[in-house]
């Protein structure tokens, strides 16, 4: 394989999707720039990477502070990115009043300003050179208010909207802009957020399947691209569902169990109390 010509750059590229949107890329022929906390993680992404022929190189940075944001974009100053992929996220899932106040803060700052920041850093050269691809990694419950993925869905939400008011700014400049809106998948997402229980009874994707769609709603000029069958079907439907109802439908799917069994307790607790005179 050749590789020569601008980096694509990913980050969260340790893992999961990130992983496998460098090594999509890098079977385009693609250097890759590997973004992501997890030294040991990326090392080991950037020599499957070698094994495929490919170059790739690391960059260990927290996006979701200050100095990691500095230190990345530090290092990107002088390299021609053709492609960068905004994939790193984490999500928190349960009642929002629970939740640590920095876990929350922590996600917004990664989910909205990394993504923010490194666009902004990046687009002038892409506009300059005439051409560039920028990857928002976004989500199905972007599309939709989400009880007990509160602030991960509002943050995705963000995230499709900048993504589509991107495109059109960027129209006639060579720049195009996709976000990619894939729906449960098999990755550490669920782990880290707590809501292995939720997910496990939907249709999961692999992250190989969601880079490769990526990459071809790309080649195809997509702005959103919803990612399975079962969840581009969820987003028609969303499209044409009240939100009040809508909101209430994934309040229940996304339920914690704690919480839909103290529920279940409460209404056997009220059916007892039943009389056929009257509550007693």
């Amino acid at each position: 394989m050749t590789v020569s010509g601008p980096w694509a750059v990913i980050t969260g590229a340790s893992s999961g999707i990130g992983r496998a949107f460098a090594l999509e890329l890098t079977g385009r022929g693609f250097p890759v720039l590997l973004i992501a906390r997890r030294e040991t993680e990326l090392e080991r992404v950037a020599n499957e990477v070698g094994r495929l022929g490919g170059l790739a190189k690391i960059i260990v940075a927290d996006l979701a502070t200050p100095d990691g944001i500095e230190r990345a974009t530090e290092r990107l100053r002088d390299i021609d990115v053709d492609v960068l992929v905004n994939n790193a996220s984490f999500g928190t899932h349960g009642a929002f009043v629970e939740q640590p106040i920095g876990r929350e803060t922590d996600q917004i700052a990664l989910n909205v300003g990394a993504v923010v920041a490194l666009t902004r850093r990046l687009l002038p050269r892409m506009i300059e050179r005439g051409r560039g691809l920028v990857i928002n990694v976004a989500s199905i419950l972007g599309f939709m208010p989400t009880p007990y993925f509160a602030t991960y869905a509002a943050t995705k939400a963000f995230v499709l909207h900048f993504s589509e008011a991107l495109s059109v700014e960027l129209s006639g400049t060579g720049v195009q802009v996709l976000a990619a809106s894939p729906g449960v998948t098999k990755s550490d997402f669920t782990r880290t957020a707590g809501s292995a229980d939720q997910d496990g009874s939907l249709p999961q994707l692999t992250p190989e399947h969601v880079a490769r769609v990526s990459m071809n709603a790309a080649d195809d000029r997509r702005v959103v691209r919803p990612i399975g069958a079962a969840y581009r079907l969820l987003a028609f439907l969303v499209a044409i569902t009240p939100r009040a109802i809508m909101r209430r439908i994934m309040g229940r799917i996304y339920a914690p169990r704690q919480i839909v069994e103290g529920a279940t307790r409460a209404r056997a607790v009220q059916g007892h109390g039943k009389w056929r005179g009257g509550t007693l």
